[in-house]
Protein backbone atom coordinates (compact mmCIF):
# COMPACT_ATOMS: atom_id res chain seq x y z
CA UNK A 1 0.00 0.00 0.00
CA UNK A 2 2.93 2.35 0.55
CA UNK A 3 1.85 5.88 1.37
CA UNK A 4 -1.82 4.83 1.32
CA UNK A 5 -1.23 3.14 4.67
CA UNK A 6 -0.30 6.43 6.36
CA UNK A 7 -3.74 7.02 8.01
CA UNK A 8 -3.39 3.67 9.82
CA UNK A 9 0.30 3.94 10.64
CA UNK A 10 0.07 5.55 14.07
CA UNK A 11 -1.91 2.85 15.95
CA UNK A 12 0.00 0.04 14.21
CA UNK A 13 3.35 1.63 15.01
CA UNK A 14 2.36 2.27 18.64
CA UNK A 15 1.15 -1.31 19.04
CA UNK A 16 4.39 -2.71 17.60
CA UNK A 17 6.49 -0.46 19.82
CA UNK A 18 4.56 -1.61 22.88
CA UNK A 19 5.00 -5.27 21.93
CA UNK A 20 8.74 -4.78 21.54
CA UNK A 21 8.95 -3.03 24.91
CA UNK A 22 6.83 -5.57 26.78
CA UNK A 23 8.64 -8.51 25.16
CA UNK A 24 12.00 -7.14 26.25
CA UNK A 25 10.71 -6.63 29.79
CA UNK A 26 9.43 -10.21 29.88
CA UNK A 27 12.76 -11.56 28.73
CA UNK A 28 14.58 -9.44 31.29
CA UNK A 29 12.44 -10.96 34.04
CA UNK A 30 13.19 -14.43 32.66
CA UNK A 31 16.95 -13.75 32.70
CA UNK A 32 16.68 -12.63 36.32
CA UNK A 33 14.64 -15.70 37.26
CA UNK A 34 15.33 -18.68 34.93
CA UNK A 35 12.70 -20.72 36.75
CA UNK A 36 10.09 -18.78 34.81
CA UNK A 37 8.98 -20.04 31.40
CA UNK A 38 11.06 -18.56 28.60
CA UNK A 39 8.95 -15.94 26.78
CA UNK A 40 7.81 -16.68 23.24
CA UNK A 41 10.03 -14.67 20.87
CA UNK A 42 7.46 -14.79 18.05
CA UNK A 43 5.63 -11.62 19.09
CA UNK A 44 8.88 -9.67 19.28
CA UNK A 45 10.08 -10.93 15.89
CA UNK A 46 6.75 -10.19 14.19
CA UNK A 47 6.63 -6.69 15.70
CA UNK A 48 10.15 -5.90 14.44
CA UNK A 49 9.28 -7.26 10.99
CA UNK A 50 6.15 -5.14 10.85
CA UNK A 51 8.16 -2.07 11.84
CA UNK A 52 10.49 -2.87 8.96
CA UNK A 53 7.49 -3.01 6.65
CA UNK A 54 6.25 0.35 7.91
CA UNK A 55 9.70 1.84 7.37
CA UNK A 56 9.94 0.47 3.84
CA UNK A 57 6.47 1.72 2.95
CA UNK A 58 6.46 5.13 4.61
CA UNK A 59 10.14 6.12 4.77
CA UNK A 60 10.72 9.59 6.25
CA UNK A 61 7.00 9.98 7.00
CA UNK A 62 7.49 7.52 9.84
CA UNK A 63 9.98 9.83 11.59
CA UNK A 64 7.41 11.80 13.65
CA UNK A 65 6.10 8.54 15.15
CA UNK A 66 9.63 7.40 16.00
CA UNK A 67 10.43 10.75 17.60
CA UNK A 68 7.46 10.63 19.99
CA UNK A 69 7.59 6.89 20.71
CA UNK A 70 7.69 5.97 24.41
CA UNK A 71 9.98 4.24 25.10
CA UNK A 72 11.92 5.43 22.11
CA UNK A 73 11.98 2.80 19.38
CA UNK A 74 15.65 3.30 18.61
CA UNK A 75 16.61 2.69 22.24
CA UNK A 76 14.57 -0.52 22.17
CA UNK A 77 16.18 -1.52 18.87
CA UNK A 78 19.66 -1.23 20.36
CA UNK A 79 18.59 -3.62 23.13
CA UNK A 80 17.18 -6.06 20.56
CA UNK A 81 20.59 -6.26 18.87
CA UNK A 82 21.91 -7.84 22.10
CA UNK A 83 19.08 -10.36 22.42
CA UNK A 84 20.24 -13.95 23.00
CA UNK A 85 17.72 -15.27 20.47
CA UNK A 86 19.15 -15.17 16.92
CA UNK A 87 15.78 -14.61 15.15
CA UNK A 88 15.30 -11.44 17.21
CA UNK A 89 18.73 -10.14 16.18
CA UNK A 90 18.02 -11.11 12.58
CA UNK A 91 14.87 -8.96 12.49
CA UNK A 92 16.55 -6.17 14.44
CA UNK A 93 19.44 -5.88 11.96
CA UNK A 94 16.96 -5.88 9.09
CA UNK A 95 15.22 -2.95 10.77
CA UNK A 96 18.56 -1.15 11.15
CA UNK A 97 19.10 -1.39 7.38
CA UNK A 98 15.55 -0.27 6.58
CA UNK A 99 15.82 2.69 8.97
CA UNK A 100 19.13 3.64 7.37
CA UNK A 101 17.37 3.85 4.01
CA UNK A 102 14.23 5.58 5.23
CA UNK A 103 14.92 7.47 8.46
CA UNK A 104 18.67 7.91 8.72
CA UNK A 105 18.52 11.36 10.29
CA UNK A 106 17.05 9.74 13.41
CA UNK A 107 19.10 6.55 13.30
CA UNK A 108 22.41 8.39 13.11
CA UNK A 109 22.36 9.55 16.73
CA UNK A 110 22.10 5.93 17.88
CA UNK A 111 24.78 4.50 15.60
CA UNK A 112 27.61 4.30 18.17
CA UNK A 113 25.64 1.80 20.26
CA UNK A 114 24.31 -0.01 17.21
CA UNK A 115 27.71 -0.29 15.54
CA UNK A 116 29.31 -1.75 18.68
CA UNK A 117 26.87 -4.68 18.48
CA UNK A 118 26.89 -4.93 14.70
CA UNK A 119 30.66 -5.40 14.47
CA UNK A 120 30.48 -8.27 16.96
CA UNK A 121 27.76 -9.97 14.89
CA UNK A 122 30.04 -10.23 11.83
CA UNK A 123 31.35 -13.77 12.22
CA UNK A 124 33.19 -15.62 9.40
CA UNK A 125 31.85 -18.99 10.53
CA UNK A 126 28.59 -18.41 12.42
CA UNK A 127 26.62 -21.22 13.96
CA UNK A 128 23.83 -22.41 11.69
CA UNK A 129 21.17 -20.61 13.71
CA UNK A 130 23.15 -17.33 13.57
CA UNK A 131 23.65 -17.19 9.78
CA UNK A 132 20.60 -15.05 9.03
CA UNK A 133 21.47 -12.56 11.78
CA UNK A 134 25.02 -12.28 10.44
CA UNK A 135 23.67 -11.86 6.91
CA UNK A 136 21.42 -8.99 7.93
CA UNK A 137 24.20 -7.35 9.92
CA UNK A 138 26.56 -7.55 6.94
CA UNK A 139 23.88 -6.11 4.64
CA UNK A 140 22.79 -3.32 6.97
CA UNK A 141 26.29 -1.91 7.47
CA UNK A 142 26.53 -1.25 3.73
CA UNK A 143 23.28 0.71 3.81
CA UNK A 144 24.53 2.69 6.80
CA UNK A 145 27.86 3.46 5.09
CA UNK A 146 26.10 4.91 2.04
CA UNK A 147 23.90 7.17 4.17
CA UNK A 148 26.85 8.59 6.11
CA UNK A 149 28.36 9.68 2.80
CA UNK A 150 31.85 10.18 1.46
CA UNK A 151 34.70 10.43 3.98
CA UNK A 152 32.36 11.08 6.91
CA UNK A 153 34.48 11.56 10.03
CA UNK A 154 32.13 9.74 12.41
CA UNK A 155 31.94 6.61 10.25
CA UNK A 156 35.71 6.55 9.71
CA UNK A 157 36.23 5.21 13.23
CA UNK A 158 34.41 2.01 12.26
CA UNK A 159 35.95 1.39 8.84
CA UNK A 160 38.97 -0.61 10.00
CA UNK A 161 37.07 -2.71 12.58
CA UNK A 162 34.42 -3.49 9.95
CA UNK A 163 36.91 -4.37 7.23
CA UNK A 164 38.79 -6.53 9.73
CA UNK A 165 35.58 -8.55 10.18
CA UNK A 166 34.25 -8.49 6.61
CA UNK A 167 37.41 -9.65 4.82
CA UNK A 168 37.72 -12.89 6.87
CA UNK A 169 34.04 -13.60 6.08
CA UNK A 170 34.71 -13.10 2.38
CA UNK A 171 37.80 -15.34 2.46
CA UNK A 172 36.40 -18.08 4.68
CA UNK A 173 35.81 -21.24 2.62
CA UNK A 174 33.00 -22.45 4.88
CA UNK A 175 31.04 -19.22 5.11
CA UNK A 176 27.64 -19.47 3.40
CA UNK A 177 27.44 -18.02 -0.10
CA UNK A 178 24.84 -15.46 0.99
CA UNK A 179 27.23 -14.22 3.67
CA UNK A 180 30.06 -13.99 1.12
CA UNK A 181 27.82 -11.88 -1.11
CA UNK A 182 26.65 -9.53 1.65
CA UNK A 183 30.19 -9.10 2.93
CA UNK A 184 31.44 -8.31 -0.57
CA UNK A 185 28.67 -5.78 -1.21
CA UNK A 186 29.36 -3.99 2.06
CA UNK A 187 33.11 -3.95 1.46
CA UNK A 188 32.42 -2.33 -1.91
CA UNK A 189 30.03 0.20 -0.44
CA UNK A 190 32.37 1.11 2.41
CA UNK A 191 35.14 1.39 -0.17
CA UNK A 192 33.00 3.73 -2.26
CA UNK A 193 32.61 6.05 0.72
CA UNK A 194 36.09 5.63 2.27
CA UNK A 195 38.48 4.53 -0.50
CA UNK A 196 41.63 5.78 1.19
CA UNK A 197 41.01 3.56 4.22
CA UNK A 198 39.89 0.44 2.35
CA UNK A 199 42.17 0.50 -0.74
CA UNK A 200 45.31 -0.67 1.13
CA UNK A 201 43.48 -3.93 1.85
CA UNK A 202 42.64 -4.56 -1.82
CA UNK A 203 45.32 -7.27 -2.38
CA UNK A 204 43.75 -9.31 0.42
CA UNK A 205 40.27 -9.59 -1.07
CA UNK A 206 40.21 -8.54 -4.77
CA UNK A 207 39.96 -12.03 -6.24
CA UNK A 208 37.49 -13.36 -3.65
CA UNK A 209 35.41 -10.20 -4.04
CA UNK A 210 34.94 -10.68 -7.78
CA UNK A 211 34.14 -14.36 -7.32
CA UNK A 212 31.53 -13.60 -4.66
CA UNK A 213 29.60 -11.08 -6.76
CA UNK A 214 30.06 -12.52 -10.23
CA UNK A 215 26.72 -14.33 -10.35
CA UNK A 216 24.42 -12.11 -8.31
CA UNK A 217 21.70 -10.32 -10.24
CA UNK A 218 22.12 -6.72 -11.29
CA UNK A 219 20.51 -4.35 -8.80
CA UNK A 220 21.25 -1.14 -6.93
CA UNK A 221 23.30 -2.95 -4.30
CA UNK A 222 25.54 -4.61 -6.89
CA UNK A 223 25.88 -1.33 -8.79
CA UNK A 224 27.11 0.64 -5.77
CA UNK A 225 29.37 -2.24 -4.71
CA UNK A 226 31.05 -2.40 -8.13
CA UNK A 227 31.46 1.35 -8.22
CA UNK A 228 33.18 1.03 -4.88
CA UNK A 229 35.48 -1.71 -6.16
CA UNK A 230 36.44 0.41 -9.17
CA UNK A 231 37.12 3.36 -6.86
CA UNK A 232 39.41 1.16 -4.79
CA UNK A 233 41.28 0.05 -7.92
CA UNK A 234 41.68 3.68 -8.99
CA UNK A 235 42.98 4.54 -5.53
CA UNK A 236 45.36 1.58 -5.33
CA UNK A 237 46.05 0.14 -8.82
CA UNK A 238 48.89 -1.98 -7.49
CA UNK A 239 46.41 -3.70 -5.23
CA UNK A 240 45.22 -6.00 -8.02
CA UNK A 241 48.53 -6.46 -9.80
CA UNK A 242 49.12 -9.86 -8.21
CA UNK A 243 45.50 -10.96 -8.10
CA UNK A 244 44.08 -13.33 -10.66
CA UNK A 245 40.72 -11.63 -11.18
CA UNK A 246 38.57 -14.53 -12.27
CA UNK A 247 35.76 -14.42 -12.99
CA UNK A 248 36.33 -10.87 -14.29
CA UNK A 249 33.73 -8.12 -13.83
CA UNK A 250 31.12 -8.22 -16.58
CA UNK A 251 30.97 -5.57 -19.28
CA UNK A 252 27.90 -3.86 -17.73
CA UNK A 253 29.77 -3.67 -14.40
CA UNK A 254 32.77 -2.08 -16.10
CA UNK A 255 30.48 0.35 -17.92
CA UNK A 256 28.92 1.39 -14.61
CA UNK A 257 32.35 2.09 -13.19
CA UNK A 258 33.56 4.05 -16.19
CA UNK A 259 30.47 6.21 -16.26
CA UNK A 260 30.92 7.48 -12.70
Amino acid sequence: MGQAFLPYASPVFERCNNIVHNSLLQYQRYQQNPELDEPDKSFLVVALDLLSGLTQGLGPQLEPLIQISQPNLLNLLTVCLKHPQAPVRQSAYALVGDLAMGCFSLLRGHMPGIMAELILQLDPEPKLEFISASNNAAWSVGEVALRYGRDDHEFQQWVNPLIARLIPILLHPKAPRSLHENAAVSIGRIGLMHPALVAPHLPEFAQAWCQALYEIRDNEEKDSAFRGFCTLVQTNPAGISKACIYPPPTLPDIDHCSLQ
